[in-house]
């Protein structure tokens, strides 16, 4: 898999960042297969596909924040 961006788990449901429950909607079943992001502990995100269409960005625009390999937040310019 490619590289993702950083999300903090903060919030997120033990079955979320196992990748068996979407991080959008928390649905379960069919088993969310869109791959979103990471978390620090290196498990990767997923999202099911109606949520991945409906929810993803069309243009993030400044405001989008983006987690760095710190732990420290900045805002895309």
């Amino acid at each position: 898999m490619g590289e993702f961006p950083l999300i903090d788990a903060t919030g997120l449901t033990r079955a979320q960042r196992d990748g068996r429950e979407c991080v959008s909607c928390r649905k379960r079943f069919p088993r969310p297969t869109v791959p979103v992001g990471r978390v620090a502990t290196g498990e990767v995100l997923y999202r099911c596909p109606e949520c991945a269409v409906v929810l993803e960005p069309a243009d993030p625009g400044p405001a989008w924040v983006v987690l760095t390999s710190g732990s420290d937040s900045e805002r895309r310019t």
